[in-house]
């Protein structure tokens, strides 16, 4: 791994491709995707990506790749053709202003979740890329998402008061907040 991204120069590591045994590398001066196959140590396919890519991840069943820009870009491309299969801009009146900095899929990957330093976590409907539900409001904005294993719970991370919400999905209701005494960027994991 080291050999490949010193090789390339500007290439960091964003999933190992277990299924496939492969690494996808991403290119922060423009945003694009590189797939290498590990038993060769060669680069199999590349795709442009979004610029200044802020989030991205990789649906359960590694079919698709979710990418969105500091602007506010959101591109869901198939792995297998490399076409994107749907976009759009998650800035839009709903949305507040801010840089999204976490997005993930539920288990079943019907759903993504984005948390935006603009004070929401907001999930998507995955075949249309349709807002379905907005969950509360952070002082500090929030920085990560993630869906509980069986997709039934959301929780969110941002800092301090707030460091932790979750919330159940289908009702959007918020069940409990954590805080921290300290302030620091929450990750949250199931």
């Amino acid at each position: 791994l080291k050999q490949i991204v010193a090789s390339k120069g500007g290439l960091y590591p964003v999933a190992f491709l277990a299924e496939a045994k492969k690494l996808v590398l991403l290119n922060d001066s423009d945003g694009s995707l590189h797939e290498w196959e590990l038993s060769r140590g060669q680069e199999t396919r590349s795709w442009p990506g979004v610029p200044q890519t802020s989030a991205l991840a990789f649906s359960p069943d590694q079919k698709r790749c979710l990418m969105v820009g500091y602007g506010g870009e959101l591109v869901l491309r198939d792995m297998a053709t490399g076409l994107v299969t749907n976009s759009k801009s998650l800035f839009g009146p709903l949305w507040n202003l801010g840089t999204t900095q976490s997005v993930e899929f539920s288990p079943d990957g019907r759903f993504f979740a984005a948390a935006s330093w603009g004070s929401v976590a907001r999930v998507f409907e995955t075949a249309t890329l349709r807002e379905v539900g907005a969950f509360g409001r952070f002082l500090m904005g929030a920085h990560s998402v993630t869906f509980s294993p069986d997709g039934t719970r959301l929780a969110a991370g941002s800092n301090g008061r707030e460091s932790i919400k979750l919330w159940a999905v289908e009702s959007q209701q918020e069940l409990v907040t954590l805080d921290t005494q300290e302030s620091r960027f929450v990750q949250p994991a199931f």
